[in-house]
């Protein structure tokens, strides 16, 4: 074990304090703790895989599931800080071994430095002084010769101070690149061993938290627009209906995004962004698939309207004792009404029939623009465009039962409104309400009965598995 050495009591005159602290064999003991602290982490870890391994084979029922489920988990995380440690141990022994030479040096250095100041002061007071003017030139020389001797020492004092100072500097730097040295290990052994947390790890519970609520908040959105949807007949109730719409789906966009960021950073579930997606879309949709049906209402209405005004004029013109054929070949043939129209009943009877029939025409056209109703809204989930375009094809094909265009239009635009809105609608409210009672009510109390259960698990199994082999 390396012990560090002695250090002086004073590091005048190279540093005002220790360049090369620490105690190398405090550190060399710490970094043999760490190491066994590894190996007991990987032993520790051998021992719950056995256990998980021994109770799927013999322990059966939910107590021993439980028990596989702890044992699997303790030893997954307890094998990931094996290798903090080992990084750890790592380091410290590298800069413990060098440790104990550095301080060596640098202490030496130390000392060399300040036997060279003790020196230059000595010599200072021992300067040799000059000869009289009387001197013989045998002592002119003695005196020259003791003061270059003097000199020599000053210099080689002088000399000696600055070799000490350059060794002490170069152990201080030295000293400096071996911490950096060990900091670059523990940060290597650091970077992937699965235990360094994060931005979206240390916030993954609040954000999840936050994302809780907005959640909850586009349920009652949607459960107030659909209540006023239904049963508010218009003013201000009916007008807040696309704007409470609006903020749900601003409110999902932002849920998604962060159920997005937590799935992407393995802290949030997948389900969830794909509920938020399905809300997205559903929202998307609903505006789309309005559109859309309003338009085939709108094209049922002049299919109808057309079969309506037909079957009226038909019914006006045989109603004055004319044949039905003689004005379905009218309205066939190229100017054949014009032709039948010279004779002057004719022409009458011709005259009458297109008044009616342009009235049933327009009846039915105006269809189009019927109000929506409590069961239509209901079936929209208070999206009134759809509603109305539901309404209006029930009204458009009880008034001209007899044109299969207009059915096939009308049963095709009230399909779209079911599996476009209602339908997914439905889907996602549900699957909402469900995710908001677990979030606030299930889940809160199964969480603190898995506690109850696991803790019970600990601490009937922590004694054992230590004499587990």
């Amino acid at each position: 074990m390396s012990v560090s050495p002695t250090a002086p009591a004073s590091f005048q005159p190279l540093d005002g304090s220790n360049g090369v602290p620490g105690d190398a064999g405090d550190v060399t003991d710490l970094a043999r703790r760490y190491a066994d602290t590894a190996a007991e982490i990987e032993a520790q870890a051998a021992q719950l895989e056995r256990l998980t391994s021994r109770s799927q084979q013999g322990w059966k029922g939910q107590a021993g599931e439980n028990v596989v489920e702890v044992a699997g988990e303790l030893a997954e995380r307890i094998l990931t800080a094996k290798d903090r440690y080992a990084a750890a141990a790592r380091a410290l022994s590298h800069f413990g071994n060098r440790l104990d030479d550095l301080q060596r040096t640098a202490y030496a250095a130390v000392r060399n430095a300040q036997e060279a100041v003790e020196e230059q002061r000595a010599l200072s007071s021992s300067a040799p002084t000059a000869p009289g003017v009387d001197a013989t030139p045998e002592q002119l020389a003695l005196a020259t010769e003791d003061r270059r001797r003097h000199q020599d020492a000053v210099d080689a004092a002088a000399t000696r101070l600055g070799d000490a100072r350059e060794r002490y500097e170069q152990a201080v730097e030295d000293y400096h690149d071996l911490a950096e040295e060990a900091a670059r290990i523990l940060r290597e052994g650091r970077a992937d061993d699965g235990l360094a947390d994060s931005w979206w790890d240390k916030h993954a519970d609040f954000l999840s938290a936050v994302l809780d609520a907005i959640g909850a908040i586009v349920l009652v959105l949607t459960i107030a627009a659909l209540v006023i949807g239904v049963f508010a007949t218009g003013g201000l109730l009916a007008a807040a209906v696309p704007v409470l719409m609006a903020i749900g789906a601003g409110l999902t966009a932002i849920s998604f995004g962060g159920h997005l960021a937590l799935w992407l950073t393995d802290n949030g579930s997948g389900a969830d962004v794909l509920w938020d997606l399905a809300g997205l879309l559903t929202f998307g949709l609903g505006a789309g698939v309005g559109r859309a049906a309003r338009g085939l209402t709108g094209v049922a209405s002049r299919v109808g309207g057309r079969v309506a005004g037909a079957s009226a004029g038909r019914a006006a013109f045989t109603s004055t004792g004319r044949s039905g054929l003689l004005y379905d070949a009218a309205r066939r043939v190229p100017f054949g009404q014009q032709i039948l129209s010279v004779s002057p009943g004719l022409r009458a009877a011709f005259t009458t029939a297109d008044e009616q029939a342009t009235a049933a025409r327009g009846a039915v056209e105006a269809l189009a623009m019927a109000p929506s109703t409590r069961l239509s809204r209901l079936l929209a989930l208070g999206d009134r465009a759809p509603a109305q375009s539901f309404t209006a094809i029930n009204q458009i094909i009880t008034r001209v039962p007899d044109s299969e265009v207009a059915w096939a239009l009308g049963r095709l635009a009230q399909g779209m409104t079911i599996a476009g809105v209602t339908a997914p609608g439905l889907v996602t409210g549900i699957q909402g309400g469900l995710d908001t009672y677990g979030d606030y009510v299930s889940e809160p109390a199964q969480e603190a009965t898995d506690q109850k259960v696991r803790a019970e698990i600990v601490d009937q199994w922590s004694m054992p598995l230590m004499h587990l082999r």
